[in-house]
């Protein structure tokens, strides 16, 4: 099945089901961050409502934002060793990260001056090196998001809206 997160009037999540040319709307919007499969379950980021999970292929959605300060999730990014352990970056309240498959979310952006955080990615060979782009950089974490420092060296100073780690040459 394949997701898509389509942008014409409204934000919805879209599957393909077993079928790529018959798509059938799973959400009606609005929603922000690009869906992601962990382990079976469907998660999205909402720039109103937080985060979502759905177990069913998006028929039923289920909210999983305690413990978020902001609902307006722009970026969504998991571990790929463990399937509990995920991450959302949020419009105005910084970066979050859950051990528990979204039911508790802590503050997980010491380091990064800026409250946008607006991509991120995950090392998929080193999982506790995550990226985080922002307003106007990208940072680096090597202790699972625990602590970040500047990595945009040569980069002009942007927004960085999108961060993909090759996995061949992490």
């Amino acid at each position: 099945t394949v997701h898509a997160l389509a942008l014409e009037g409204r934000d919805d999540v879209s599957d393909s089901g077993e079928h790529p040319a018959d798509w059938r709307y799973r959400t009606e919007g609005p929603v922000k961050s690009t869906p992601l499969v962990v382990g079976g379950t469907l998660y999205i980021g909402s720039d109103l409502e937080g985060v979502f999970k759905s177990r069913n292929g998006g028929l039923r959605w289920r909210e999983a934002s305690r413990g978020l300060n902001s609902s307006e999730v722009l970026a969504i990014a998991a571990d790929p060793h463990e399937s509990g352990t995920l991450y959302v970056g949020t419009q105005r309240a910084g970066l979050f990260r859950t051990l528990d498959h979204g039911r508790s979310w802590r503050r997980a952006d010491q380091g990064i001056p800026s409250s946008k955080i607006s991509a991120l990615a995950v090392d998929p060979q080193t999982p506790r090196t995550l990226y985080a782009g922002t307003g106007t950089s990208v940072f680096k974490s090597v202790d699972g998001a625990r602590h970040w420092r500047p990595s945009a060296s040569g980069l002009p100073t942007a927004e960085v809206l999108s961060l993909v780690i090759d996995p061949l040459q992490p």
